[in-house]
């Protein structure tokens, strides 16, 4: 599980019973500097019991090439699913359910979002591939101190961040029903989770001046701690809807705006010409009438000018 760059492909083959080998050079891409995290957006509130959430992992990494455009990625991961049971009565136990190993690809243009859909949640979306100064400046006020450090220091510059998994995490409260009594108690919470391990770069296709290269990654396995590296609450649900409302309102408002300015224009130009219509009348008269006087004079000149020549020539 340390990454080591061999970089190099041997082919050995015999002809007429002498041995000769073929070597081909790999080129690779090595991942300097990585770091694996999630940023935890809540989708709301689901009857009284139950707050929903999406975690969305992500990886930051910066390589040993210069990447100007990043279009594609494939990585590995390991996820394990988490069910804890708190009981007044009856302790805690924790499940372990649907560990598996998986593989994916990635392209510039697929997006990734939660799932938003209940009391007070927001629907985010986001680029699966994003550089690291867009993921910052995005989420700025939502990331924590630590993780805007590491991601702004000079060893990530010029990274690029990989958004490629999202998993749900949710709790709520565990009630009874007494069929007796005809109530419904509580008898303990809940907690669902997933936790991400074993995140490996496998290869990356990229644009640098102009070329396009796709390329094995020379990369280790990582782990988050699965601790939230970011988080969108209720009220930054319902804080984001107001700010979409306002943009709302302002777009409806310019638009009047806007036309309210071309209503006043067009009813001051009719205003204009109703009131300096007699004016603009005589003037447009006077002027196409010397217009075509000066036309007709210039039609006939010719012909005066011939006429003058044979009245000359009677004389």
């Amino acid at each position: 599980q340390v990454p080591c760059s061999i970089n190099q492909q041997w082919t050995a083959f015999t002809i007429d019973g002498q041995i000769f080998y073929e070597y081909i050079y790999l080129d690779t891409i090595r991942i300097e500097t990585k770091y694996c995290g999630s940023i935890r957006y809540s989708d709301g509130y689901f009857g009284s019991v139950l707050l929903s959430n999406t975690d969305a992992w992500f990886v930051a990494f910066n390589t040993d090439k210069d990447i100007d455009r990043l279009t594609k990625a494939k990585l590995s991961y390991k996820a394990t699913s988490y069910y804890e049971k708190e009981l007044y009565i009856g302790g805690t136990s924790v499940d372990e359910y649907d560990c598996s190993n998986s593989s994916l690809e990635i392209t510039a243009d697929l997006k990734g979002g939660n799932v938003g859909n209940g009391l007070f949640g927001y629907k985010y979306s986001w680029n699966r591939i994003v550089d690291i100064d867009s993921f910052l400046s995005d989420h700025s006020d939502n990331l924590t101190s630590n993780c805007k450090e590491i991601l702004s220091s000079s060893a990530y510059k010029g990274g690029w961040v990989l958004r490629f998994l999202e998993t749900d995490f949710s709790f709520g409260t565990l009630t009874s029903f007494d069929a007796v009594s005809g109530i419904t108690s509580t008898i303990g919470h809940y907690k669902s989770w997933a936790e991400v391990s074993d995140v490996t770069i496998l290869e990356l296709t990229f644009e640098t001046n102009g070329k396009t290269y796709n390329l094995g990654v020379i990369d280790n396995f990582q782990s988050p701690d699965n601790v939230p590296d970011g988080e969108y609450t209720t009220a930054d649900g319902i804080k984001q809807y107001f700010e979409d409302f306002l943009s709302v309102l302002k777009e409806l408002f310019t638009d009047i705006f806007k036309w309210l300015i071309i209503i006043i224009i067009v009813f001051l130009l009719i205003g204009l010409v109703i009131n300096f219509a007699p004016v603009i009348f005589n003037f447009l008269i006077k002027f196409f009438g010397a217009v075509f006087r000066f036309l007709w004079k210039v039609i006939c000149l010719p012909f005066r000018l011939i006429g003058k020549l044979f009245s000359k020539k009677e004389l």
